[in-house]
This record gives structure tokens, C-alpha cells and sequence, in this order.
């Protein structure tokens, strides 16, 4: 079995245009940091918030708006770039892929909300540190994202289509 064959229909679902604008939101503050204009931790810190938000409101993204989602995304620019690592680079384009991927691709917004999750709370337990991940032996689940989104989820006969 391929790996489309397994992931769509598991996966598959129809986005709300809620769950679309979240996904919107954090590709923008992942950019931010990933050019260094907001530092690592505190693009993180962000994004934990706004998924504990979700969570608060049973996963229901709409809601989690009108009660002020935006707020959590809503983070200072700094005037002066702040360094990234190569390990925060790799990290910051896996999760940008991996909310890439799902949104292209048709996937519903628990695949993404899960990952994002799980990484995000591994992160603030380890003080947002990247290294502490490695030495605690934690796999983040957005890992390998940004080359498996080269890749488009299809049919068969789309696939064939895409290679021609």
C-alpha cells in the first residue's frame, strides 16, 4: 500500500473555514520565525496558546475565534532578527509542511491539530528547546514534513497525470 493509500482516506475531510484561517495564522508566525523575526520560543509559546485555546472549546476552531483566537496570535515583530539554528530551521519548515500538506491535500484539521499538539507540549515541557528534545528522546511528530510535501495525496490516475 502507498503511503497516499493509507494517509487520504484516514485522514480526509473537508476543512472549516475557521480551521483554514488557523492554518493561515500559524504558517504566518512559523515565517516569522523562521526569518527571524520573532524568536523561536515565543512563535512557539504562541501556538501552544492558540492550541490550547482549541482544545478548550472541544476542538471546535470556530468557536476558539469567537473567543478571541486571534489574540493568541497576535505577536510582537522585532525590530532586530533574532538568530535560528539549523535544528529550529528544520523543525519550523517540518511544521509548515506538515500544515501545508494537510491543507493542499484535503486533510481534516485534527490530522494537523494532533501533531501540532503533541510537538508544541513536548517543546514547552522541554523549555522550548530543541536539544532537550533530542536528549529526552522525543520524535516530533512534524519531522520529515517539509520533504513528504513535495509530494501530492491523489488518485492513481491523478498521480500519472502529475508525473507526465
Amino acid at each position: 500500500m502507498t503511503f497516499s493509500e493509507v494517509l487520504k482516506p484516514r485522514f480526509a475531510g473537508q476543512m472549516t473555514e475557521g480551521e483554514l484561517q488557523f492554518c493561515q495564522a500559524a504558517r504566518h508566525i512559523l515565517a516569522q520565525a523562521l526569518n527571524g523575526y520573532v524568536p523561536f520560543a515565543e512563535a512557539m509559546a504562541s501556538l501552544s496558546s492558540a492550541i490550547q485555546l482549541i482544545r478548550e472549546n472541544a476542538a471546535v476552531v470556530d468557536a476558539a475565534w469567537d473567543r478571541g483566537l486571534d489574540s493568541r496570535f497576535a505577536i510582537h515583530q522585532h525590530d532586530r532578527r533574532s538568530s535560528v539554528s539549523e535544528d529550529e530551521i528544520r523543525f519550523l519548515r517540518d511544521m509548515d509542511g506538515l500544515v501545508d500538506f494537510a491543507v493542499r491535500n484535503g486533510l481534516n484539521f485534527l490530522f494537523v491539530a494532533r501533531a501540532m499538539a503533541h510537538d508544541l507540549g513536548e517543546l514547552a515541557s522541554n523549555h522550548w528547546n530543541l536539544e532537550n528534545l533530542k536528549k529526552n528522546f522525543v520524535l516530533p511528530q512534524s519531522k520529515g514534513w517539509a520533504e513528504r510535501n513535495q509530494l501530492p495525496v491523489a488518485d492513481l490516475d491523478d498521480l500519472e497525470a502529475y508525473s507526465k
